[in-house]
């Protein structure tokens, strides 16, 4: 039982939390930490930690649904499947847009803004035109439709995403023409 308590994910971070907040009150603020040579390592290992992990993130979710598109292994199949998808997330999403308004219904009633609030120049509000279906439709056609190779770079999710569908779903109507191109399984 100890074995199963020790490789548990979340008491291994109940555990660390306990111990960054024993750290952080025992030595509390360093005065002057910025001009120190072991903050600018931290620092790097940071920011080195965080790029690895969104340089994985692409490549790990391209991967993943390859693997299960090209397990499905017919298109019918996948249909089907797609079908379910799309009518799950349609049910969910209305769930979330229920509790959502029907929230804000029973919040008391806020009073409107006379003017506009102070904003920085840098930061524009959306126009009428901007926030339009056809507007919107054509960020994503834009944002999805993409090379692939850009997307894994720059950490498209939309795009690799597509791309992924289109082409597990290229190597199954192809597979199923000629057996001898099935992909083995990659992750």
């Amino acid at each position: 039982m100890w074995k199963k308590i020790k490789h548990s994910l979340p008491l291994q971070i109940a555990l660390a939390a306990a111990l960054a907040w024993l750290a952080g009150t025992l030595f509390g603020p360093i005065e002057n930490a910025e001009q120190t040579t072991w903050y600018s390592l931290l620092m790097l290992a940071k920011v080195g930690y965080i790029g690895l992990l969104k340089a994985v993130v692409g490549v790990m979710i391209l991967l993943s649904l390859l693997e299960g598109i090209s397990n499905i292994g017919n298109v019918v199949r996948l249909k089907r499947l797609g079908g379910a998808t799309l009518l799950f997330y349609g049910f969910t999403t209305t769930i979330a847009i229920t509790i959502g308004l029907g929230a804000a219904l029973l919040m008391p009633e806020w009073q409107p803004l006379t003017n506009a609030p102070p904003v920085d120049e840098s930061i524009s509000f959306i126009n009428q035109e901007a926030a339009g279906a056809g507007a919107i439709a054509t960020k994503l056609v834009n944002m999805a439709l993409v090379n692939p190779i850009e997307a894994l770079s720059s950490g498209n999710l939309l795009a690799i995403v597509v791309f992924t569908i289109l082409f597990g779903i290229s190597l199954i109507v192809r597979c199923r023409k000629n057996t001898r191109y099935l992909i083995p399984s990659v992750v």
